[in-house]
């Protein structure tokens, strides 16, 4: 819960959140908004739910198990999963996993065209490869437009 707290304080993520264009800041998406997202863009219907004390576990969809982890869940592109040509990493959820008290949930790429939900401990000194992602919360009114080049550019409209 520690981990949870510190990634979604918004005053620790505030240098990522300009103050005219942004209202807040968070380390990343909880398994809820990423789900909310996914499913909206990609028609998928998975789900989380806090089934213990500790945390979330997932499934595909309404009639699945509940389970700790899920392969080949998401589909590896942006804003979901980053990837650059020498590192497949993972990402932190804001989302304590119910697999163990000292887990959080990550996206791990595992292949070039899925990443696996799953669980990771974050309570020892050398984590593996998770990473924060933070997410930004754009203020009303603000968009990002895709340029040529494939960035993205916040515009004011």
């Amino acid at each position: 819960m520690k981990a949870v707290a510190y990634m979604l304080d918004t005053s620790i993520w505030s240098k990522f959140a300009k103050e005219d264009v942004a209202d807040y800041a968070i380390g990343g998406p909880t398994i809820e908004l990423l789900f909310k997202s996914y499913n909206a863009t990609h028609k998928t219907s998975y789900v989380a739910g806090a089934t213990s004390n500790s945390g979330y576990q997932i499934k595909g969809q309404e009639g699945d198990n509940w389970s700790n982890t899920k392969g080949n869940m998401l589909k590896t592109e942006k804003p979901y999963v980053i990837k650059d040509n020498t590192y497949m990493p993972s990402t932190w959820l804001a989302s304590p996993s119910g697999s163990a008290t000292n887990c959080m949930l990550v996206v791990g790429l595992r292949n070039d065209t899925w990443s696996d939900l799953g669980y990771q401990a974050c309570n020892y000194e050398d984590t593996g490869d998770g990473h924060f992602r933070p997410l930004v919360c754009l203020k009303s009114g603000i968009h990002l437009e895709k340029s040529d080049d494939g960035n993205y550019e916040i515009v004011d409209h």
